[in-house]
């Protein structure tokens, strides 16, 4: 919707909405190529939080050990070339920013990187 001033002298209190994404992971790979998987899901256990997005070809799946949003470094598994940071067999060499950490039925989402591939993340928690 587009908004016209025409007093300079008015103020305007605009408030961002709180309507939830669609869950999905967007990222450019190191080579880039750009991969944008839907349906992705969040578990989270005593031990850490999962996220999970398989598109039937391609799967990733992003696991750290935080609760809340902060930033985190955590491990990935994928079936996309050159995501995996278990590939070297070093432990925590993705980045995880969480921007926000919801209860079951609500979102996980943030951002993260691995071996040159950044993208973003929008998780339905599921558990």
């Amino acid at each position: 919707r587009e908004i016209e001033i025409t007093d300079s002298n008015m103020t305007v209190d605009l408030n961002p909405c709180d309507e939830e994404l669609p869950s999905g992971i967007q990222f450019t790979t190191s080579y880039g190529e750009d991969i944008f998987i839907e349906n992705v899901t969040a578990r989270v256990t005593s031990a850490e939080t999962t996220i999970i997005g398989n598109n039937g070809e391609d799967t990733i799946i992003l696991g750290f050990r935080g609760f809340a949003p902060g930033t985190y470094s955590g491990n990935t598994i994928s079936s996309v070339q050159d995501i995996s940071s278990l590939d070297t067999g070093d432990l925590d060499q993705t980045i995880i920013e969480v921007i926000k950490f919801g209860n079951v039925g609500e979102q996980i989402s943030g951002t993260f990187a691995v071996n040159g591939t950044t993208g973003t993340f929008v998780a339905e928690r599921i558990q």
